[in-house]
């Protein structure tokens, strides 16, 4: 017997965006229009990698200031058993 989830494997996402029968099923609404054909310019492309770089760069420095404080805290620790 095949199930349901041999059936949509190649591409579970798709068919649960375009398929009508799956998403009644599945009580997912109407089918949403989406602009497939709409690309991004290069210019675009390029704008959006320097704000999504900057966000990464301010989380990193955030995990890392984490990261020096918990350090530190175990140091701390460390030398009061000494």
């Amino acid at each position: 017997m095949i199930n349901l989830e041999t059936l949509l494997k190649s591409d579970l996402n798709r068919h649960l965006t375009k398929n009508e029968v799956l998403r009644e099923l599945f009580d997912l609404g109407p089918i949403l229009l989406l602009e497939e054909n709409t690309k991004l310019s290069k210019t675009q492309k390029i704008e959006r990698m320097v704000q999504f770089g900057e966000q990464k760069k301010q989380m990193n420095i955030n995990r890392s200031k984490g990261r020096q404080k918990k350090n530190d805290h175990k140091h701390s620790l460390i030398e009061l058993d000494d």
